[in-house]
């Protein structure tokens, strides 16, 4: 069995007038047999961005005081947003030329929004728990290595990915202003028009990092 991690990359983001720092990362946990058995791995999203409001303005008033956690976990065999959204991941997977197929995706989303009288903090975490098949290329046998298709990994969604949700209704997963717009909206309305907005655009399933990583980036055990 193969034992694949991890990708981080942190960036930087501007916002208003402020560098914040803002930390993204993508981890990937995956066991792949050489039998070819379906596995499920699991990629976690992650992105933490700071805004600093030290100096007052209508961003404060918007998230002085807020404490909000948004979460829940539904999967593609219960929710058809899920489904058709696991059916965008297989229609870029087979435009790779990848033979994997996912036949079952699970969602957990969680967002934490905290905000105070010097600034707020938004933290993001989305992980996506696929059933993965025909992720080998050729299987090995005597002196022969089998082959795992690596394309798999590197998905990157680049459009909105909306899913309908019980809790918080039809919500907007994959760019960090979704959320913003769904429970602070007041919020959202002092970033929109700005350059923050456009930054806060940055969609947040990217897993392509993984596949610009050198081999000895990866944590493998076999």
């Amino acid at each position: 069995m193969t034992r694949l991690l991890i990708a981080c990359v942190v960036l930087s983001l501007l916002v208003f007038g402020t560098m914040v720092p803002v930390l993204a990362t993508v981890d990937l946990n995956a066991y792949l047999p050489i039998e070819g058995s379906p596995i499920t791995p699991t990629f976690k999203f992650s992105k933490n961005v700071s805004f600093d409001y030290s100096n007052g303005g209508k961003l404060k008033d918007a998230l002085n005081g807020k404490s909000i956690t948004v979460n829940f976990t539904d999967n593609s065999d219960n929710n058809t947003s899920i489904k058709s959204f696991m059916e965008k991941i297989n229609t870029q997977l087979a435009s790779h030329k990848s033979l994997a197929t996912i036949t079952k995706l699970a969602i957990n989303y969680k967002v934490a929004i905290n905000g105070d009288d010097k600034g707020a903090s938004i933290d993001y975490t989305i992980t996506l728990t696929p059933t993965v098949t025909g992720y080998i290329l050729q299987k090995g046998g005597g002196t022969e290595n089998t082959v795992f298709d690596a394309a798999w990994i590197g998905f990157n969604m680049t459009d909105p990915v909306v899913i309908s949700t019980q809790q918080y209704g039809d919500l907007e997963i994959n760019f960090p202003l979704g959320v913003i717009q769904n429970q602070v909206p007041d919020a959202y309305n002092v970033l929109k028009g700005t350059k923050a907005e456009t930054d806060l655009n940055q969609n947040l399933i990217d897993a392509s990092t993984l596949l610009g990583q050198p081999i000895d980036k990866w944590d493998t055990l076999f």
